[in-house]
């Protein structure tokens, strides 16, 4: 039989770091050359010079590409995204909200009623930009999401016909773009 008694919290500075941060230290300070990872708020990073972390800050919230892929598959009205996630009225109306302020989504009346408009949220060009990556999410969760009888959803592309599987590819030579043969070089922040 197990001991039920909660076990004390260590909530020590070095307790919250992460194990290569601690595994690094000598004395209380960082080892010199050595990287030490830090627990950044989800809204520092929409500061980071980093496009990743800037997109994160966006997009990062859990249902944000949810709410996405409903957008991407027709939903327009209130009740079509509640109905195409399950999300809680009050969270899905939050993160229609922040896709609006953001640009990915625009609020755009369809319905008068007395007393109360009704407004439908469409994908914008921003927005629309946002395919590829849900594209790409979606191949790897068919490859990796343990599907036993085969993929949920398939792509067709209408000017051919053909269903397909989306590729990432140069945009100089046309070749499919693979993560070890890319290298990438960090530019510098300018200052304003």
């Amino acid at each position: 039989m197990s001991d039920a008694r909660p076990r004390p919290v260590d909530r020590s500075p070095s307790a919250s770091q992460p194990r290569e941060g601690r595994e690094r230290e000598q004395d209380g300070r960082a080892v010199a050359g050595a990287t030490t990872l830090r627990a950044v708020r989800h809204d520092a990073l929409a500061d980071a010079h980093c496009a990743i972390a800037r997109s994160m800050a966006v997009l990062g919230e859990r249902w944000t590409i949810v709410i996405l892929r409903t957008a991407f598959l027709g939903a327009r009205r209130f009740e079509d995204y509640q109905q195409g996630t399950g999300i809680a009225r009050n969270i899905l109306t939050d993160r229609l909200k922040t896709l609006v302020e953001h640009g990915i989504l625009e609020r755009r009346p369809y319905a008068e009623h007395p007393g109360r408009t009704l407004y439908e949220y469409r994908l914008t060009d921003k927005g629309l930009e946002l395919y590829p990556i849900l594209l790409t999410l979606m191949q790897w969760g068919n490859r990796y999401g343990g599907f036993e009888s085969g993929p949920p959803m398939e792509l067709t592309h209408k000017p051919c016909g053909h269903v397909f599987e989306p590729r990432l590819v140069c945009s100089e030579c046309g070749e499919d773009v693979h993560a070890r043969e890319v290298r990438a070089r960090v530019v510098p922040a300018v200052e304003a």
